[in-house]
């Protein structure tokens, strides 16, 4: 029973990684695209900004500002994900130190 617990504990944690890798890939490639996209919108704001008008360049500082906004958030996802794996990693430690304990008062001896 202790081996099978510690074999769903390290199932369980492997999972909760692989999605965290996963979210993680999917919140840089979030990060680069909206890097470009923000690069692109300045570098055309800067070679087209004797030739706008006003009202054109506030939408580009909008839609910057917007870019920034979806990074920061982005950002913040990738850090509730970190703290997440901490936390699912610190219960997986309790969990083997609990069988530990387990086994240790059971004498050595497999629970059934």
């Amino acid at each position: 029973a202790i081996e099978s617990a510690r074999s769903r504990s390290d199932d369980a944690l492997a999972e909760a990684r692989a999605g965290l890798d996963e979210r993680y890939r999917g919140l840089g490639e979030r990060l680069s695209s909206t890097e470009l996209a923000l690069r692109m919108e300045i570098c055309d704001a800067v070679a087209g900004a004797g030739k706008q008008s006003d009202a054109a360049a506030g939408r580009v500082m909008e839609q910057a500002v917007a870019a920034s906004k979806d990074a920061q958030a982005a950002i913040q996802e990738a850090l509730a994900c970190h703290a997440l794996s901490g936390r699912l990693e610190s219960s997986c430690h309790r969990i083997d130190a609990n069988a530990a304990r387990l086994a240790a008062s059971l004498g050595g001896s497999e629970a059934a």
